[in-house]
């Protein structure tokens, strides 16, 4: 597991979702620098990721407003999804 802690502020800029308090970083696939990241967020109820942007028109798509696609891998949500501790039913 990447044991890196970056601010939210740090990685997504004064926004809607600011209060997302520090984010732990569970999955990159580089050895040094920056690269697309998944990142634990709200007690591990939320994922925030790092990636390539893509435009909505490349995309061919309709993007609502405050909304973003980013580009990641498909290795590194298989890697941050080994490094997730598991969510507990809250029902029992």
């Amino acid at each position: 597991m990447v044991n890196d802690i970056v601010r939210a502020d740090a990685v997504i800029g004064l926004s809607q979702h600011a209060d997302l308090g520090p984010l732990t970083a569970i999955a990159n696939l580089c050895t040094s620098g920056s690269c697309p990241t998944v990142y634990e967020a709200e007690a591990g109820t939320s994922l925030v990721v790092q990636g390539y942007p893509v435009s909505a028109e490349h995309a061919g798509i309709d993007l609502p407003p405050g909304e973003l696609l980013v580009k990641i891998p498909v290795g590194l949500l298989l890697e941050a999804a080994r490094n997730l501790n598991p969510i507990e039913d809250i029902d029992n």
